[in-house]
């Protein structure tokens, strides 16, 4: 959504699930050969986290780049996860306001994504071992 009047981009994501993520990785064994070892919950959760704010920042930077009448932007993501009966729905997992200058003044090449989006005003309850908790979204930048 855009408000032209305001600059301001409203921006819904449908995110990856955390279940499209390889769940094995490989690794040299001593004998210099590769043996493929399944990854532990930790470091699925923690590539999830990098990809999905990874996400959050290529998107909205990209977003910024379409108009200089940009000045802020409002991005959710959202992914598919069964609830308690089995059934598939919607879960926001962030909900992060980015104005322009946050872009402008950093190499975001450099920026740990996930510190990124957290040093914006957002929304977000993901635990310390990166486990996203379903949240209610802002529903305007103001």
């Amino acid at each position: 959504d855009w408000n032209q009047m305001t600059g301001t981009m409203l921006l819904d994501v449908d995110l990856p699930e955390i279940e499209d993520l390889a769940q094995t990785k490989l690794i040299k064994t001593d004998s210099g050969n590769l043996k493929e070892k399944k990854k532990t919950q930790a470091e699925i959760r923690g590539e999830y986290s990098t990809l999905v704010f990874g996400l959050a920042v290529f998107i909205v930077s990209h977003t910024f780049n379409v108009s200089p009448a940009i000045n802020k932007i409002l991005i959710s993501g959202y992914t598919q996860r069964p609830d308690k009966e089995g059934s598939i729905k919607d879960d926001y997992i962030y909900s992060i306001k980015f104005v322009r200058d946050m872009f402008e003044q950093r190499d975001l090449s450099r920026v740990v994504p996930k510190d990124f989006c957290l040093s914006a005003e957002n929304k977000c309850n993901m635990t310390s071992t990166s486990l996203f908790k379903a949240i209610v979204p802002f529903e305007s930048f103001e």
